[in-house]
Formats: structure tokens, sequence, C-alpha cells
């Protein structure tokens, strides 16, 4: 099931008051091609994804730094095992959900004894971030209609946004004269640690790309590729014929998309359509609501090479008529039956087949411009190679059961169309048993609208959800953890639905056998203000559509929440 997790996109401006600097383990020694982390005004997540050579004991979001432009700096432990502050008045150990000051000087050590960072924090000093009076590298993007497809905004004011070209690690200080101007030998010095900035984020690359081809050959003629930090590895990536962007791993399966407008540095590790459709691929299978093929063809042109082509889609009226119209002729469209009177089919995904395995996609966007350019989305995805003689004959895996059940559902009855190695078959519900989904990392929940019962009570939705989330164990921490929703419409909800659906997702037993219990339910949903301040301006209201009898319900009240992530560029 695709949970909509579509965001209005703000554009902000952070301003960045020092960095950690990465030492060696004798606490002293700068670690030498370790690019600094940045520590901007407000509060910073840290974690293991910031962190050179971090284990799985440093937690996603192991500590919070919260500066402020007066000089003062907390550190809060937000992981599981704590943190180490060395600073002259001796060391102090933090344990998990504690915290304490900490100044520019001290040295941060996220595991006891490993990980050391020095605190490099000067908010006295001027810091260029995306605004600035002085003339230094500045970009301007200016954010206009191109031409007249329904699906991109319609802007009646150009909008023009200043943004930097620098990397989300690059800090430049600026120490003025008394008179508050910049000197020509000041200039010169930041477009040289400028310079060195990118040579250092070239090095980067180059090791990341030779770190990537590094592969281990197997019996089988498969490849296993390098294991990232999260432990995800998978099979037959480089038989894909896939390149993958500098510095980002193919088995980072959760991505954010690209945001156009966004400083460079809010969209490192971002990808684009591009960069998720390509290699051989030999047919492609697009679910989603609403599709524009013109901008699809031209956001992405190796689909015009794809000998087959099938658009699962909930248009209808119009829309269906200019989608049949813009399509391809090799293109077919299928519209998934639905048994209720209302409601459309909604699914967003990728079934991406290649001659050596499938590429599966999960996202937030519909197949239009401004999802994939002007608004926060997420996907999810991963490889899978093509089942060995020894696995066709082994139990199917639940992932693979889980997509099988949901493609039979669509009512598809398939085409026909030529794969490497196997000719012209059948691609089908059925087909899509052909693949080793033991590497699986997820579980997939389908939403098949309808009245359910018996077994196939079960089968879908939150209830599914339920099933699944009994039968794992979570640590202690997650005991009575809060449950935070996000979507971009809203329906007729009531009370009753929303406990049933919280029972749902906060399902599940600690390692000790307990219930994880409730906890806080909140509903993230944007104000006027919210929507006014994003790049798109009340345009984007169109993208969050509610009644307003469904919003004002008096017992929404209690849940209703702001979304606020200011050191992501993403508020």
């Amino acid at each position: 099931m695709v949970f909509e997790l579509q965001n209005i996109t703000m554009s902000t401006s952070q301003r960045q008051l020092g960095f950690l600097q990465a030492l060696e383990d004798d606490g002293c020694t700068v670690k030498g091609k370790v690019l600094p982390v940045p520590v901007f005004e407000g509060v910073n997540s840290i974690g293991r994804d910031d962190l050179v050579s971090a284990s799985k004991q440093v937690s996603r979001n192991h500590v919070s730094l919260n500066a402020s432009p007066d000089g003062t700096c907390e550190l809060s432990v937000d992981g599981q095992n704590p943190v180490v502050i060395k600073s002259g008045s001796g060391k102090t150990k933090l344990l998990p959900k504690t915290k304490a000051s900490i100044a520019s000087g001290d040295i941060i050590e996220f595991l006891p004894g490993k990980l050391p960072y020095k605190l490099v924090f000067e908010p006295a000093q001027a810091v260029l971030m995306l605004q600035s009076s002085v003339e230094l590298s500045t970009e301007i993007h200016v954010c206009q209609q191109s031409d007249t497809r329904l699906s991109e905004p319609r802007l009646d004011e150009l909008s023009i946004l200043a943004t930097t070209k620098k990397r989300e690690w690059e800090t430049i200080i600026i120490d003025s004269d008394d008179d508050g101007q910049v000197t020509k030998k000041q200039k010169q010095q930041l477009l040289d640690d400028e310079a060195l900035a990118r040579a250092l984020q070239d090095e980067e690359d180059r090791a990341a790309r030779a770190s990537m081809g590094a592969s281990v050959s197997v019996s089988s003629g498969q490849h296993v590729g390098a294991s990232s930090s999260s432990g995800i590895v998978n099979r037959g990536e480089e038989s894909f014929g896939i390149e993958y962007e500098a510095g980002c791993r193919s088995s980072s399966t959760f991505r954010l998309m690209q945001v156009k407008g966004l400083p460079q540095w809010a969209n490192k590790g971002c990808v684009n359509i591009r960069g998720v459709i390509q290699g051989d691929v030999q047919v492609a299978l697009l679910s989603n609501y609403m599709v524009d093929i013109d901008w699809l063809l031209e956001a992405c042109p190796r689909l015009r090479t794809v000998p087959s082509v099938v658009v699962f889609h909930g248009e209808g009226g119009g829309s269906l008529e200019l989608l049949q119209a813009s399509k391809p002729n090799s293109w077919l469209l299928h519209k998934p039956p639905l048994r209720l009177s209302y409601g459309t089919h909604h699914s967003k995904a990728m079934f991406l087949i290649y001659p050596t395995g499938v590429r599966i996609v999960v996202h937030t966007a519909n197949l239009i411009y401004i999802d994939w350019n002007h608004k926060s989305q997420g996907l999810w995805m991963q490889d899978f190679p093509y089942k060995s003689g020894v696995a066709q004959d082994s139990k199917s895996s639940p992932f693979e059961n889980d997509l099988v059940e949901y493609l039979q559902a669509l009512e598809w009855g398939g085409c026909m169309a030529n794969v490497s190695g196997l000719g012209e078959v059948r691609i089908n519900a059925a087909f899509f048993r052909r693949f080793d989904y033991s590497s699986a990392l997820v579980r997939l929940v389908g939403s098949v609208p309808g009245y359910h019962q018996g077994r196939n009570l079960t089968k879908w939705g939150h209830l599914k959800l339920r099933t699944i989330l009994q039968e794992q164990c979570f640590d202690e921490q997650f005991k009575g953890s809060p449950c935070v929703y996000q979507f971009s419409s809203l329906g007729s909800l009531d009370e009753k639905w929303m406990d049933e659906f919280a029972s749902s997702v906060q399902a599940g037993s600690t390692l000790g056998k307990e219930k994880l219990g409730p906890g806080p339910v909140q509903i993230i949903w944007p104000t006027v203000e919210d929507i006014r301040c994003s790049i798109e301006g009340y345009a984007a209201g169109g993208a969050v559509p509610s009644p307003q009898k469904n919003v004002e319900r008096p017992f929404l009240s209690n849940y209703w929440t702001r979304w606020q992530a200011d050191h992501t560029g993403r508020r």
C-alpha cells in the first residue's frame, strides 16, 4: 500500500553557526579527507548517516544539537547508546534522554572512546548561507511555466529563489571590516576555500564510485553488491546495467526526491525520475493516479525506448481522453475496476523488468511535473534477481505473496512481451513469481477498496498491517511511541476508525513480550501560512484537498500537528 506522504515544500534560509570536525581516535589529530558536519541555527539531528565509519551502534538520530546565535549550544542524546563530552573541565558521560551544554572546542565521542568530533562554533561571525548581500557564487533560479501542459504550475508572477553553489557541508565565514564591506583579499580567500572544498568532494565521489564498483562473483553468475552501513544488500545489481549517482549506494532503498528551488545541500542524496528508471528496462509497469505522458517522456527519455510499457491509472473523463491521445502507440492502459461507487485507483508504484531481474519501486508522487519537482516526496526501491534452479522449487516468501496477490487484485489479464533469455512471455501477476525476493527488507501492504470478509479481512489495509506488526519484536524504546500520520487528502474520519487504525499501527511486542501499548497520535496538516510560504504558494493548496466539514470535526483538534524541519531545508 502506498501511504500518501506528499509534503508541501517550504523554501528556507538557514544560517550555519559552525561545524563538527572528525578527529582520529587519539582525539587530537584532524582526520584527513573527511568532510565536516555542518551545524545550523536551531535543532540539528545528527546520526549514523552523517558520521564517517559509524556502526549500527550509532542511531540514525543519535544526538540533537540546538545551536543559538548567542553562542549557546545544547546537546541531547536521542539514541540508545551514551555519548561522551570532553571539555576543559573534564569528561562527561551523557546517557540516553539526557542533555548538557557544549561549547566551541569541546569534543563529542558519539560512542564512548570512539568517533570523536570537535565542535567549532563561532556564531559571532557572519555566515553566508542562502541569502547574502555579498555577491559570491550565487545562482538565480527563475521558476516559470515552460509550456502549457495542464499538469505544470501556472504562476501569476515569477518566483526568484537565490541559492548558493555550495555543498551541504561547506562553511563560508566572512569577517567583515568595520564598515561591513568584504575586502578583495577576503573574497579571494572564500573562492580558494570553495575550490578546495569542491576538490575534496570530487575525491569523495571517486572513492564512492570505486566502492560501489566492488562486488563478489558467485558461481551462479550473479553479483553480490557491497553492503552499505545499513546492512542492505541488493543482488544482481551490476548486471542490471544501472549507473548509480556518485555518493549514493543503490542499497539505500528509502530516498527522498529532488525538489527544484531548494539549495544543493537540501537535495543531497535525493533522486529524480531518471535515477529510478534507468538501465536496460525491457518491460515497465507504471501504477499511478494522475499521469502526464508528455512530461513523463520529457523527464525520462529512457521510457521512449522501452519495448513494453503498461500504465495502471485512475484517470477518467477528459483526463482519460488526453491520456489515450498522448500515449505512444505501443503503450497499454489499464484502469483497475472498483467495487465501490466512489474512490479511484491511487497506488503509486513501478515494476521494471530487466534481462536479469526486476526493480520494484513504491513511491508517493503522481506522474506529473509538480509532484516530481515542487513537493517533498519519497520512495522505496529494491532490485531482485531471477530465481536460480534451487530457489524455483522453494517456498515463496511473504514479500512475493504480498506482491502477487496485490497485482491479481488489479484484475489485469497481462500482455505478451519479449524478455531476454525467456523469449516471448506473458507478463501478468504470476510472472512475478519468477524472481527471488529472499533479500526483501520490507513487507508490502496493499489497499483494495471494497467489502471484505473471512481471510480477506486481514489481507489488505491496516488490518494486514496489524497482522504483520503483531509478529514483530521491538526494542524497549518503542513502548508507547508516538504515531505520526501524514497524508495529502482528508476523508470523513470518525473516532471509531481512528481508534482502530491506532490499534493497528501500535501492534507488536517488545523483546520482553510486553505489548507496545498506545502512544500519542499526531496528524500533520498544513496551515494557511504553511501553504502560502511553500515553493508553489497558494496554488499548493490544491494538493491537500478536504471539505471544511471534515477538517473541522471537533475530535480532530486533539491531533493537529505542524511539520517543522528547517534543518533539512524542507519545513
